[in-house]
Protein backbone atom coordinates (compact mmCIF):
# COMPACT_ATOMS: atom_id res chain seq x y z
CA UNK A 1 0.00 0.00 0.00
CA UNK A 2 1.36 3.52 -1.01
CA UNK A 3 -1.38 5.47 0.58
CA UNK A 4 -4.82 5.11 2.40
CA UNK A 5 -7.50 7.55 2.79
CA UNK A 6 -10.90 7.21 4.42
CA UNK A 7 -12.49 5.71 1.22
CA UNK A 8 -9.65 4.66 -1.11
CA UNK A 9 -5.97 2.64 -1.39
CA UNK A 10 -3.33 3.76 -3.40
CA UNK A 11 -1.25 0.87 -4.21
CA UNK A 12 0.79 -0.76 -6.69
CA UNK A 13 -0.76 -2.49 -9.67
CA UNK A 14 -0.49 -5.80 -9.83
CA UNK A 15 -1.86 -9.26 -11.66
CA UNK A 16 -4.55 -9.70 -9.47
CA UNK A 17 -5.67 -6.64 -11.20
CA UNK A 18 -5.80 -7.90 -14.85
CA UNK A 19 -9.23 -8.57 -15.18
CA UNK A 20 -10.95 -5.75 -13.37
CA UNK A 21 -7.99 -3.29 -15.39
CA UNK A 22 -8.46 -5.34 -18.38
CA UNK A 23 -11.87 -4.48 -18.74
CA UNK A 24 -11.24 -0.78 -18.04
CA UNK A 25 -8.29 -0.87 -20.51
CA UNK A 26 -10.64 -2.45 -23.06
CA UNK A 27 -13.22 0.20 -23.05
CA UNK A 28 -13.00 2.63 -26.06
CA UNK A 29 -14.64 5.23 -23.99
CA UNK A 30 -11.99 4.91 -21.14
CA UNK A 31 -9.12 5.22 -23.85
CA UNK A 32 -10.52 7.34 -26.34
CA UNK A 33 -7.71 9.78 -25.69
CA UNK A 34 -4.67 7.04 -24.83
CA UNK A 35 -2.13 7.33 -27.01
CA UNK A 36 -2.37 3.12 -27.15
CA UNK A 37 -5.79 3.17 -27.75
CA UNK A 38 -8.32 0.08 -26.05
CA UNK A 39 -5.58 -2.79 -24.86
CA UNK A 40 -6.46 -6.53 -25.45
CA UNK A 41 -5.75 -9.05 -21.91
CA UNK A 42 -2.32 -9.95 -23.33
CA UNK A 43 -1.13 -5.84 -23.72
CA UNK A 44 -3.02 -4.91 -20.38
CA UNK A 45 -0.71 -8.24 -18.66
CA UNK A 46 2.40 -6.33 -20.48
CA UNK A 47 1.42 -2.89 -19.13
CA UNK A 48 1.11 -4.84 -15.63
CA UNK A 49 4.55 -6.04 -16.46
CA UNK A 50 5.75 -2.53 -17.49
CA UNK A 51 4.08 -1.00 -14.37
CA UNK A 52 6.20 -3.58 -11.86
CA UNK A 53 9.23 -2.74 -13.42
CA UNK A 54 8.70 1.09 -13.22
CA UNK A 55 8.05 0.82 -9.39
CA UNK A 56 11.65 -1.79 -8.91
CA UNK A 57 13.64 0.34 -11.33
CA UNK A 58 12.35 3.98 -10.21
CA UNK A 59 10.58 3.92 -7.19
CA UNK A 60 7.48 5.00 -8.96
CA UNK A 61 4.45 4.01 -11.47
CA UNK A 62 1.24 4.27 -12.46
CA UNK A 63 -0.99 3.19 -9.06
CA UNK A 64 -4.27 1.37 -8.97
CA UNK A 65 -6.58 3.36 -6.78
CA UNK A 66 -9.16 0.68 -4.84
CA UNK A 67 -12.53 1.64 -3.38
CA UNK A 68 -12.58 0.41 -0.07
CA UNK A 69 -16.34 -0.18 0.30
CA UNK A 70 -16.32 -2.28 -2.65
CA UNK A 71 -12.89 -3.88 -3.17
CA UNK A 72 -12.02 -3.20 -6.36
CA UNK A 73 -10.58 -0.73 -8.97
Amino acid sequence: MILETTRLVIREISEADLDNLGAMLADERVMEFSVNGPMNKLQTLEFIKWCKSSYQDHGIGPWALEDKEVGHL
